[in-house]
């Protein structure tokens, strides 16, 4: 335990430093989305994507995002109803949008060429139930004439596991946003525009990969570990209540824990108490080089699995594990040499710790616990079966 004036010498290093004064130019300007706190809100975010699709809105952009979200869903539909050569002739201006039409995140109708389009948007959560079988019988049950296309839009681009659902990345949403902008032949108002650009920045920072924002934040915090870990250790009591909480679920479902400290709470269950989950030069002391945690993540909290360590060999070989195990892994393409997340979901978002107390964050993470156990299962189920 460093005494107070190393404590201080540490901290003053840490403000001072030019790899911190690099991070913080990059989150510095104003974001109207992050001051709304909205970024891992799916209303909000389902709200928003309403209003840019919706030819009749007064953005400006007329069809154009519209008649490019569902050309490039129909792209990477494997058998789509409707081509994407057919809706560029499409007349998209009397597309009907509607938000929560029977509980359906976006609904749209085009009524001249009877094509309804269902929109399901995860941002934070999973799927439950039979939801997407419900909504495209909603859709076909009202609409019989029409013809159905689902979209169901998550963070990677998810499979829902659905045939009548098209998985749709926030990464393609990125792509769309940036191409808008680029066009020379829409005059949109410059208010909008500057919307849209914090919009597509608040994308890049939520939902894409950033090599290079990963190794200037292990570059920090291996510079500047002890003064990270004092501002670590005295954040406020409200933040250390959730991982209590946390890590007493974890303790009451019989996992084992693993080096929990005052950022993350880390858990092995027993299924990955396996030779290639492994590795002498794993992160972890015990040498677990896969494993589960809650986490902070800026004013979030989430549950991942992670991939620390190991030799290049090991973690090919967990890397195409995870990658031929979707669902319930989630992983990106690209293997990362520091450390690898193989599944992230938002367990507590920034306003539960504002507006929770214990008796409500407990009911929040209690609800949470049930979807991570069944996660966590079929995670346990894919090693087990899976041929080492």
């Amino acid at each position: 335990m460093p005494t107070s004036d190393e404590a201080r010498q540490f901290l003053e290093a840490f403000i001072t430093s030019r790899d911190l004064v690099k991070l913080e130019a990059r989150f510095a300007h104003f974001n109207v989305f992050e001051a709304l706190a909205v970024a891992r809100r799916e209303l909000h975010h389902s709200s928003f994507l309403a209003f840019v699709l919706s030819p009749q809105e007064s953005h400006g952009l007329r069809e154009l995002f519209l008649r490019r979200f569902l050309q490039e869903a129909a792209r990477i539909a494997s058998e789509p109803t409707v081509s994407a050569i057919e809706i560029d002739g499409l007349d998209l201006s009397r597309v009907e949008v509607r938000r929560e039409f029977q509980n359906i995140d976006i609904f749209l109708r085009e009524p001249l060429k009877r094509i309804v389009v269902v929109l399901e948007n995860k941002v934070g959560t999973t799927l439950h139930g039979d939801q997407l079988k419900r909504y495209h019988e909603i859709a076909t049950q009202q609409f019989p004439k029409h013809r159905f296309m689902g979209i169901y839009l998550t963070p990677e681009g998810e499979d829902s596991n659905d045939a009548n659902f098209i998985p749709f990345s926030y990464k393609g949403v990125r792509a769309l946003v940036t191409e808008v902008l680029n066009r020379e032949d829409l005059m949109f108002s410059p208010n909008f525009r500057s919307v849209l650009e914090q919009y597509g920045e608040l994308l890049d920072r939520r939902f894409m990969a950033d090599q290079e924002l990963q190794e200037l934040c292990a570059s920090i915090y291996k510079k500047h570990k002890q003064a990270i870990d004092i501002l670590i250790e005295n954040l406020p009591d409200e933040q250390s209540a959730i991982l209590s909480l946390m890590k007493k679920m974890v303790s009451d479902a019989n996992f084992k824990l693993d080096e929990c400290g005052n950022n993350a709470v880390r858990f092995v269950p027993e299924s990955f108490a396996i030779p290639a989950f492994k590795s002498d030069t794993a992160w972890l002391e015990s040498g677990q080089m896969v494993y589960l945690e809650f986490r902070r993540k800026r004013e979030d909290f989430v549950f991942q699995a992670k991939m620390d360590g190991g030799s290049s060999e090991q973690r090919a070989k967990v890397h195409a594990f995870a990658r031929s195990h979707q669902p319930p892994f989630r992983v990106d393409k690209a293997i990362y040499e520091k450390y690898q997340v193989l599944y992230s979901q938002t367990a507590v978002e920034g306003v539960s710790l504002s507006e929770g107390n214990d008796q409500g964050l407990s009911a929040v993470l209690n609800e949470k616990w049930v979807e991570f156990e069944a996660v966590i299962g079929a995670m346990s189920k894919a090693v087990q079966e899976h041929s080492w």
